[in-house]
């Protein structure tokens, strides 16, 4: 098994185990920015549950503190590079959902390096 990546981890968005191990590592970065992020007890995440359940959030960052929401970019280590792609998404769904699904996926690869690192991968 290779070390999960940020292009490889395409396979892993409908793996219900780290899905579920990515909203607490959301919920946990997000907080520790002094981010206000509405705790929801919920069993089971998708991928675009995930992406659903945190992109008001990334929107009202943009309209009222996009210092934090930058912050939060560095506190998880999302590259400048991905960021400004992001930024220049002119697809329908905007920029705010490919920022949000940058940030799900930089959790999700978190979780599954954990995982790797841990031997459980």
């Amino acid at each position: 098994m290779m070390l999960p990546t940020i292009q490889n981890i395409e396979s892993y968005k409908n793996e219900q185990t780290y899905l579920n191990q990515s909203y607490v590592q959301l919920h946990k970065d997000i907080v520790r920015t002094g981010i206000e992020l509405q705790e929801v007890v919920k069993d089971n995440w998708s991928f675009d549950e995930l992406i659903h359940y945190l992109k008001p959030t990334i929107e009202r960052l943009f309209e009222v503190n996009s210092e934090k929401l930058f912050a939060f970019f560095y506190t998880i280590d999302i590259p400048e590079k991905a960021i400004r792609a992001a930024l220049n998404d002119n697809s329908e769904r905007g920029v705010s959902h490919a920022i949000t699904k940058l940030i799900i996926e930089r959790e999700l690869l978190k979780v599954l390096t954990k995982a790797y690192f841990s031997g459980s991968l």
